[in-house]
């Protein structure tokens, strides 16, 4: 054999090794982008299912709520689906981080003579109607896919939510000595039930007029019958990173 093609076998075994290198390394470079794309993506979706529970706990949209306010299971992942669709996380997230600054701000005693007090409560005060408004705006997100007389309840429990009572009773609207009176019925009917003893008249019967409003009843049945089940949706949604439905933006 001539020792030119002992070169020539050389030169083509030398380019063949050369090429399947290259085909390997561009293998690894291309599993590597792969697994930083999906790395990237399941991160998004993290932070996104993080915004959208946010926004449904800062707006008391939880699965009792939920269930109260008559959402069947599918219209509860659907408005899963609507917070995970919600754009303006980072905002929402920005207004409640600026209310806490202003607020600690304006909690530092102030030097003798300082005047800057009236203008920090000034800043308290916008920082509490941006994160309002923020809130606002997620509200009508989330629920526009909802008929009119969801919406109106969830916004009813919404604006009862600082009531302690259980959730059946915050879908009616009271005045201050109404809520006064339940809660101290309440608690009279929880304190005799401890001891064994007979519940009040007065509790008991403030109570059972209570009950008897249609909404009330209504809405603790809901409650019992499809809050666990709504729950599960909401969690499954929030956690799978469903595809999100998008409403229409207010």
């Amino acid at each position: 054999m001539l020792p030119g093609n002992n070169r020539t076998r050389s030169v083509f075994a030398l380019t063949a090794v050369t090429a399947a290198a290259g085909l390997g390394v561009v293998a690894v470079l291309a599993g590597s982008m792969t697994a930083s794309a999906s790395s990237a993506a399941a991160a998004q979706d993290a932070f996104r299912a993080r915004d959208a529970q946010t926004l449904l706990g800062r707006l008391g949209l939880d699965a009792h709520a939920l269930a109260a306010a008559g959402l069947t299971p599918a219209q509860a992942r659907q408005l899963a689906g609507a917070a995970l669709a919600y754009q303006f996380g980072p905002d929402l997230r920005e207004a409640t981080s600026g209310l806490a600054r202003v607020e600690a701000a304006a909690s530092r005693p102030a030097a003798a003579g300082d005047a800057s007090r009236p203008a920090a409560d000034r800043d308290v005060a916008a920082a509490r109607d941006r994160l309002r408004q923020r809130l606002d705006h997620g509200f009508a997100f989330v629920t526009s896919q909802l008929d009119p007389a969801q919406r109106q309840a969830l916004s009813t429990l919404r604006g009862n939510a600082s009531r302690p009572v259980p959730i059946q009773y915050r879908v009616v609207d009271r005045t201050p000595a109404q809520w006064v009176a339940l809660r101290g019925a309440l608690v009279a009917r929880r304190t005799a039930q401890a001891r064994g003893a007979a519940v009040p008249q007065s509790a008991a019967a403030l109570l059972a007029q209570a009950d008897a409003h249609p909404e009330v009843g209504l809405a603790a049945g809901r409650v019992r019958d499809w809050g666990a089940t709504i729950r599960s949706n909401v969690e499954s949604a929030l956690g799978a990173g469903l595809t999100p439905v998008t409403p229409s933006d207010p």
